[in-house]
């Protein structure tokens, strides 16, 4: 038994496709006297060349660092945890106080210690963010937004403190709509300028009077470059026109887990695409972090995944 650790195998079958992969779970047992022990280093090889996908799409094995290539060691293959999880429509989350990886929700205090998948996280500050408008017709309600967004395609650019997170999820479900039809739109050409700009225009600077975008940006195009070489185009066009119909529909998955803090707010929308015998699931995040400077929620990052 390697120590440090556990590897499961997860079996899946949908729409007549069996997907069996490797979930890698790298776990360290206790912290403080016990950490030295628990760590074993390794040598080992990260190999671009080996697929995986979940019911015949490729997981999205991007990360703002680089993508998230198998690593082989001593015969196996160890899979990112985030991106298998992701690709069958969960999500993870690392418990610092547990040292666990968690494949479920709810929030964690990160460390950045060496030995410590602090990254491996759906629900991170980092994780996608999205766009929408105000459907409320109560505009004087106790939790009505502070600003009104600008169109029914855009996020709605700030909150006040009191808000709570199902007001600013149901203001922002237009724009979520119209960032997924863009997403879906350049997975299928390549073509990201449209979703960029749109990005662009709807993120907000902080009190230090900078932004994610960049950053945003950049994951965007490791996300849109890595899908389009890892699946087959017919795979492409059936998901991207099943996908579009559903986000214009605005039919995104009930109770999506919105993180929900004092400092942050992330709002989860995902739809699932079906097409030709395939499934995939695509979603957007919008984050909203709090100015301490105005006490107000500004529109701090926009991903998609």
């Amino acid at each position: 038994m390697k120590r440090g650790i556990e590897l499961k195998s997860l079996s899946v079958k949908k729409s007549g496709i069996i997907v069996t992969a490797l979930l890698l779970l790298l776990t360290v047992f206790s912290a403080g006297v016990l950490a030295g022990p628990s760590l074993k280093k390794i040598t080992a090889y990260q190999n671009s060349n080996v697929k995986v996908k979940v019911n015949g799409i490729a997981i999205d094995e991007s990360s703002p660092e680089g993508p998230m290539y198998t690593i082989v060691y001593d015969g196996h293959s160890y899979v990112s945890a985030k991106g298998l999880a992701e690709g069958m429509g969960g999500t993870v989350k690392w418990n610092n106080s547990t040292q666990t990886v968690e494949v479920s929700s709810g929030e964690s205090d990160l460390s950045g210690s060496k030995g410590i998948p602090d990254k491996d996280n759906s629900n991170s500050e980092n994780a996608s963010t999205s766009t929408s408008k105000p459907e409320k017709e109560n505009s004087n309600s106790e939790n009505a937004s502070t600003y009104t967004s600008k169109s029914d395609i855009n996020t709605v650019p700030g909150y006040s403190s009191s808000t709570n997170v199902s007001t600013m999820y149901n203001d922002n479900k237009g724009a979520a709509s119209h960032a997924l039809t863009l997403y879906l739109e350049a997975l299928k050409s390549g073509d990201t300028t449209k979703l960029k700009s749109w990005m662009k225009d709807n993120t907000q600077k902080n009190q230090y009077g900078t932004d994610s975008y960049e950053a945003s940006a950049k994951s965007l195009d490791s996300q849109i470059k890595s899908f389009r070489a890892l699946n087959e185009s017919d795979v492409i066009d059936a998901l991207v026109v099943s996908g579009i119909k559903e986000a214009k529909a605005k039919s995104f998955e009930v109770n999506p887990n919105n993180d929900d803090s004092t400092y942050s707010k992330t709002l989860k929308y995902l739809i699932n695409a079906k097409g030709n015998g395939y499934k995939g699931t695509f979603g957007v995040y919008f984050s909203y972090m709090l100015n301490k400077e105005t006490n107000k929620y500004y529109m701090s990052q926009l991903l998609v995944y």
